[in-house]
């Protein structure tokens, strides 16, 4: 983020700015913004050969951690059987990992990034993305169901039966 720092006097000598603190710098006449936090700045006038100094302005500009949004986090339903599954992360508009829990551990437990699979039930899924200096957490959740696996009979082995009528 830049803001252009407009100050203006009458002295034909330089204006000068600086950071005082904060997370920012100071480049061609504008605050490059590199963080959330309070920013003090000044600016300075030496004057010339018609104006003295200019008593140095202070001026400050409170910069608010963005604000996370998350969406787009859906996970289709799973048989009972299943592998496990790597998560597909929320769409986010800033960059950071994120951790997940599931409401149901018994049904589909969390192993890192990845699904595991346990008993059919439905699950909720939760995926958080914490907050940093720049930036509040979120979270974000959705919900599949493990349905039940289908069993396919094998083994069955053919009986012949002969019948045979007497007299």
């Amino acid at each position: 983020l830049s803001i252009p720092i407009t100050a203006t006097t009458v002295s034909s000598g330089a204006m000068v700015y600086a950071i005082s603190s904060g997370p920012a710098t100071i480049s061609n006449g504008s605050i490059l913004v590199t963080g959330a936090g309070i920013i003090t700045y000044t600016v300075n006038n030496a004057g010339d050969n018609l104006y003295t100094a200019a008593p140095e302005v202070t001026k400050t500009i409170n910069v608010s951690q963005g604000t996370t949004v998350l969406s787009n986090f859906t996970i289709t339903d799973k048989t009972y059987g299943a592998s496990a599954f790597s998560i597909t992360a929320p769409t986010s508009n800033r960059s950071g990992s994120f951790t997940y829990t599931s409401s149901a551990p018994a049904v589909a437990s969390i192993s890192g990034t990845s699904i595991v699979i346990n008993t059919p039930g439905s699950v909720t899924i939760t995926a958080t993305q914490p907050s940093t200096t720049n930036w509040t957490g979120s979270s974000i959740s959705t919900t599949f169901q493990v349905v039940k696996a289908t069993p396919v009979l094998s083994g069955i082995t053919t009986i012949s039966k002969t019948i045979v009528t007497g007299k």
